[in-house]
Formats: C-alpha cells, sequence, structure tokens
C-alpha cells in the first residue's frame, strides 16, 4: 500500500520561502542594473548571491515534498522523498511506534526545515540517530527502528500504515516458513 504525509501546511510556507528568497535575488538584480556606485550597492549585490541559492533549496525541498510517499508491501517498506530513496526489506524493519506526542525533542538539528517540512538528522536521547522524513510533529509521526538508526515518517494515515506493515509482515513470515 501507498501512504502520503499530509503536504498542506509545507507546501504554502514552503511557497511562501520559495517567493521571499527569489524575489529578494530579483529586486537586487533590478537595484544593480539602476543605481551607481553608493553605499547601497553591497545589499544589492548580497541580495542575489545569498537569494538564488536559498531560493533553490527550498525548491528542492518543495520537489521534495511533492514527490513524498512510503509505500508498504511483502517486498519491504520504500521511501522516497525528491531524490532521497529508502528500500528496506520487511525483515530490517526492527520496530514501528508511535512517539511520544508531546516529545519536543523529536525534531531534526540544524538546516533547511520548517513546520510542515521536517527533513534531517539528529541524534535523539533515547533514540540514537534518528532521520527525519515528516511533515508533521512527534504527534503525527512514525518511528521505524532499522539496525543503524529510526525514520521518522508521517503518513497520513498513520493507523492504516501500521496496519499495512503487520499484514505484510505476517505474509512474509507465512512465505519464509512455507
Amino acid at each position: 500500500m501507498r501512504f502520503h504525509p499530509p503536504r498542506w501546511t509545507g507546501l504554502l510556507l514552503g511557497l511562501l520561502f520559495l517567493a521571499i528568497t527569489a524575489g529578494a535575488a530579483v529586486l537586487g538584480v533590478i537595484q544593480l542594473s539602476s543605481i551607481g556606485f553608493s553605499a547601497w550597492i553591497v545589499l544589492w549585490i548580497a541580495l542575489p548571491i545569498l537569494g538564488v541559492p536559498a531560493a533553490l533549496m527550498v525548491a528542492y525541498r518543495l520537489l521534495g515534498l511533492l514527490s513524498a510517499t512510503y509505500q508498504v508491501d511483502r517486498d519491504g517498506f520504500r521511501l522516497r522523498w525528491g531524490l532521497a530513496v529508502e528500500q528496506v526489506p520487511l525483515a530490517d524493519v526492527l520496530e514501528v511506534k508511535v512517539p511520544d506526542s508531546d516529545a519536543p525533542h523529536l525534531r531534526p538539528g540544524q538546516g533547511i526545515w520548517w513546520p510542515g517540512c521536517v527533513i534531517g538528522n539528529r541524534s535523539v536521547e533515547g533514540l540514537g540517530q534518528v532521520e527525519f522524513f515528516a511533515t508533521t510533529s512527534a504527534g503525527g509521526m512514525l518511528l521505524l527502528q532499522l539496525a543503524d538508526r529510526w525514520l521518522a515518517i508521517s503518513p497520513a494515515d498513520r493507523d492504516g500504515f501500521r496496519q499495512a506493515y503487520v499484514d505484510n509482515f505476517i505474509d512474509f513470515l507465512r512465505r519464509a516458513c512455507a
């Protein structure tokens, strides 16, 4: 079964950030073409130099958010988020659990993420290394334990995802024992 994360919050905020960063870059280029040498020239040069890379990073996060899917079937768990692809056999998923809903520490470290687009890595006390591919806070996440790390995901139908995992794992065990 294929599951998608809730995307609207992340898309709306991401589009706002994209408009701001791209707009700043365009404003800087326009101002550079219309002014002579002055003290303001440093600002107008800095806007496109900083705005274009920031706009590209936000656009990449938006691309990931648009393509985000989680899939569970008899072959395993597959995650696609932009250019990131994770494929894990069901036997390698050690645990699927719901985190504490009041776990404020369950978010990525520094990097480019915002509410609705929670992407990144962080070492979390009590869990170890956690890789985030989510759109919600801990209250809407699921944690998948792998041998070397945890994956934090946020399927819109969290209970449906857990049931699909259990059903496919039982099918996997039947095939392995047959």
